[in-house]
């Protein structure tokens, strides 16, 4: 029916360590123990990317059975999001704790883990038994730089053959310079606020939250911080959705006059409104957290920027 979903799995799929994936491995990746369980370190992955998820089973060695809580018409893209990735349920249970295992995982993908470097560095080799074939490369090297200049050095001092996360402001200091040059497109990231009543009991008024979102001038940030590199959007989708995508729906827009009129219609008083960021892990995040509590500020909604280290804060 719609909500029962077989899977056969390709024959003599091999993981890292050289074992054959079978469909018990494929059981306890997508169990409770691993990814479903209140408590397993996959919960938090589960509740936004394979919530519709209801059970597991195995019919066989190569088939396994998926059952959904309701129909679930993109579920087959679920299974291609985080946490759905197979690994070897012998080599899990194998692990000293956690921590030793997510340094050296067994799973079946392209490249598998060589080295890591106090969580800053990591170096992936080639899964010669790839069951998709030879992988293009011998080995990858990832290193984590969290200064732009410090990226854009490496690269033009060739140390590193990418950079990525390159804002605006920087980019003219690599394009076209000794044989550099900056690609890409369109991306999917959406920037957007989440409010939070149970913590900020001033936020549960409906005309603050939409004074707060009135006082936005999303074209100011997107042509003044982005260069133009951003767009203002209608909602939370993108033309690449396709037919799902609404060119006509009204989105918020940037509205003096309204904020004026929502802020005298809410119970708000001048309160200081908490702005918790980890401001460093986007591109150009911290600033656009500034460039929000100014617009605010000169809206009369007092925020006030809190930097966090992570966000469980």
């Amino acid at each position: 029916d719609a909500k029962t979903h077989e899977i056969v799995l390709r024959d003599n799929v091999r993981f890292h360590d050289g074992s054959t994936m079978t469909a018990d491995d494929v059981v306890f990746s997508l169990g409770v123990e691993r990814l479903r369980g209140d408590k397993a370190p996959g919960a938090a992955v589960v509740a936004n990317f394979l919530s519709s998820l209801a059970d597991v089973q195995k019919v066989d060695d190569r088939t396994i059975r998926l059952f959904t809580k309701t129909e679930d018409p993109v579920f087959a893209n679920r299974l291609g999001a985080w946490g759905t990735q197979i690994i070897s349920a012998k080599a899990w249970k194998a692990a000293a704790s956690y921590d030793a295992w997510a340094a050296k995982p067994i799973g079946t993908g392209p490249y598998k883990i060589s080295d890591v470097r106090s969580g800053d560095e990591i170096t992936l080799v080639a899964h010669d038994e790839y069951w998709g074939g030879q992988p293009p490369f011998a080995s990858i090297r990832f290193k984590r730089l969290p200064e732009i200049a410090a990226r854009i050095a490496g690269l033009k001092a060739g140390d590193y053959d990418i950079v990525t996360d390159i804002t605006p402001d920087h980019i003219a200091e690599i394009d076209g310079v000794n044989g550099l040059s900056v690609t890409g497109g369109e991306t999917t990231w959406f920037r957007f606020l989440t409010f939070a009543p149970l913590r900020t009991p001033v936020l549960k008024d409906a005309n603050l939250r939409r004074a707060l979102a009135s006082a936005i001038d999303r074209d100011a940030l997107a042509d003044g911080l982005w260069n133009g590199r951003a767009k203002a959007l209608n909602g939370f989708q993108l033309p690449i959705f396709g037919e799902i995508n609404d060119p006509d729906r009204k989105g918020v827009s940037y509205d003096p006059a309204l904020v004026n009129e929502l802020l005298a219609k809410s119970s708000y008083r001048g309160e200081e409104i908490p702005y918790p960021t980890v401001g460093t892990y986007y591109p150009m995040q911290l600033p656009d957290n500034q460039a929000l509590v100014e617009m605010w500020k000169a809206a009369g909604i007092n925020v006030k920027l809190i930097m966090c280290e992570n966000w469980d804060q």
